[in-house]
This record gives C-alpha cells, structure tokens and sequence, in this order.
C-alpha cells in the first residue's frame, strides 16, 4: 500500500518541527491508514500531567526510577530534577516503538526532533534527548553524570550534554550497552540559558553508507553522520527497540529544570 505523504516544505522556523527532517514523514497515513506511528506531544493540556496528544502511543511524563517532577504548564512541559544529588526526571513515550536497523526485515525510516530549554541555569545538570531502549534513569545516565553502561539496556541515539559547572555542550553519539560511548560529533550544539533550541535525527535506510543517521540542530543538519558501518559495530544497538525520550539529571543538590515545548518523533512500520 502506497504511503500518503503531505509534503511539509515550509520555511524553517525557530518554533516548529524542521522541515529538512519532515518533509517526507508521512503523517496521513499514520492517521488514515495506520502504516506510519506518529507522535506530536506540544503538552497544551494545562497542568493535570495527562499528556496524550498525537496519534499513539502518546507521550507521557514519568519519572521512571528518577527523583523529579514533571508539570504543564501553558504548553510548556517542566522537567525538574528533585533537589538532591543524581536527582532526574524525564519525558518519554509511553512505549518502545521502533527498531533502528540496516538488516532487511527491520528496516524503517525514523524521525525525531524536540524543542527544549535550560531553564535558569546551565550549571550541573546532565541532558539526554533522542531515542532510548530504556526509561530508567540510570540506565540512561549514571550516577556522577556520564552516560550509563547497563548490559543490553543502556541502548541510545541522540544528543548528550554532560554535567558541567557552568557550560555544558551537547554531543551526538549512540550507545549499546556496556560497549563504549560512539561520539559522533562532541559539539554539535551549544546551549544557551532561557532560549529554546531544536535537536533532531533521522535515520533513512536508503541514505549513503556513509550518512545512515543525521542529526539537527535548529532544521540544519550537521556535517558528521553515523554510518552504516558504525550501525553494525559495537556501540549500536540494533536489535533494541526504541522510543523518544529526554532525561535531565542533576549533580548538585538543588532543583533544575529543563523546559520542553514539545517532541516528535515517527516510524514506519514494516
């Protein structure tokens, strides 16, 4: 069956989903015909914490094994940290939802971007956002503020900002467990307090070898990929199955907050 495919080409903004990633999601046939998962989470939903926008599986706040809160407000989805050390909190889907694969029978298009903020503070809070295997915190992120290494659970794809005392960057890498951290570029972005960025990643079957899965940051995509080399290597996971996700952790005893206007992400189904 033929995909229906709305061509989203607009000029890109620094609000809304970038074109250079979305332009060939087919978001009717997720709605229509149900051959494409497609999640748009914008947390307009006021402040009960029920977020279940886009089509499924929606998109929730949880905590998971973390110590934080999370709260709408006015659109705006809050992720605080608790005030005590290695404190987290986090937004996902509800659910995994796709592999990330060059084998055959697992092969699929996959998108994702999300719209995010340090609120306040740039100062010791660790930030992952992209595509995880796993909802718990200290899969994700360990204690002390470097990437998790939990065997055949730490799986990820996406944008890491390390604890730093005052100015934090956001690295691209993959990880598959306990195999060492891909870092596939160490400064793709650079935050700065109060103001909104959008980090994003693709992943197409029929791209190069040599640029598998691209990343974004505000609609522009960056000049270092992972390759299909690398997807079949040791620190990729294809054999996880992912979902959207972002975690912020703190290494201070004191409440930070990261602040989301909203997440998308996308599959085919195969």
């Amino acid at each position: 069956m033929a995909e229906l495919i709305t061509l989203y080409t607009g000029k890109n903004t620094d609000t809304w989903p970038s074109p250079s990633i979305w332009a060939d999601c087919p978001v009717n046939s997720a709605q229509e015909v149900g051959d494409t998962i497609h999640i748009f989470e914008n947390f307009g939903h006021g402040a009960s914490g029920l977020l279940l926008g886009g089509d499924t599986p929606p998109v929730f706040p949880t905590v998971g094994s973390a110590t934080g809160t999370t709260s709408a407000v006015g659109g705006i989805l809050k992720v605080a940290t608790a005030a005590v050390l290695n404190g987290g909190s986090m937004v996902s889907t509800q659910t995994q939802f796709t592999k990330v694969s060059t084998v055959a029978a697992d092969s699929r298009k996959v998108w994702f971007e999300c719209r995010l903020r340090y609120n306040a503070s740039l100062a010791d809070v660790g930030v992952f956002v992209g595509l995880s295997g796993t909802i718990i915190e200290t899969e994700i992120i360990a204690d002390g503020g470097a990437l998790a290494a939990v065997a055949n659970n730490s799986n990820l794809i996406g944008f890491f900002a390390q604890t730093h005392a005052s100015a934090p960057t956001f690295a691209t890498v993959t990880k598959n467990g306990v195999a060492a951290t891909l870092t596939v570029e160490a400064i793709a972005a650079t935050p700065v307090v109060d103001t909104f960025i959008k980090l994003g990643l693709k992943y197409d079957p029929s791209e190069d070898p040599a640029e598998k899965i691209s990343f974004y940051v505000n609609g522009t995509r960056r000049t270092a990929f992972v390759t299909e080399a690398q997807m079949q290597g040791a620190s990729f996971s294809q054999t996880a199955i992912y979902g959207g996700l972002l975690l912020a952790k703190t290494n201070a005893v004191a409440i930070k907050t990261v602040d989301v206007d909203w997440v998308r992400c996308a599959s085919d189904r195969v």
